[in-house]
C-alpha cells in the first residue's frame, strides 16, 4: 500500500530563486530564466538600473506578472519546501 505525500493545500506558480519561497506573483527574468517574488529578492542580483535595462518600459522580455490559479505548479508541503506538481500529459492519445 502506498501513501501519497500530504501536503499544506497551499498551491504555487513559481518559486522565488533567491529566497526558495512559492510565488504567484513577481519579477521574470528573460521570459522565465529566472524568477523573484519580492523587490529585497530581485534587487540581491539585480541593481535597480539593470531592471530597468531588462524590463524596457515593458517592452522587454523580464517583467512583473501574476499567475492564475490553473498556472500554478508547485505545492507546499507540510515542511515548508515545495514539490512540483505531477499533471497526466494532455498529449497523450487514449488507446481503445
Amino acid at each position: 500500500m502506498t501513501t501519497e505525500s500530504k501536503y499544506t493545500g497551499l498551491t504555487f506558480a513559481r518559486q522565488c530563486d533567491e529566497c526558495k519561497q512559492g510565488m504567484n506573483e513577481g519579477y521574470v527574468i528573460c521570459n522565465g530564466e529566472q524568477y523573484y517574488c519580492t523587490d529585497e529578492c530581485l534587487h540581491k542580483h539585480f541593481t535597480h538600473e539593470q531592471w530597468y535595462e531588462l524590463h524596457e518600459n515593458g517592452d522587454g522580455e523580464s517583467y512583473y506578472s501574476a499567475w492564475e490559479e490553473d498556472e500554478h505548479e508547485y505545492k507546499q508541503m507540510p515542511d515548508g519546501t515545495l514539490e512540483e506538481i505531477e499533471r497526466p500529459d494532455e498529449n497523450i492519445e487514449e488507446i481503445e
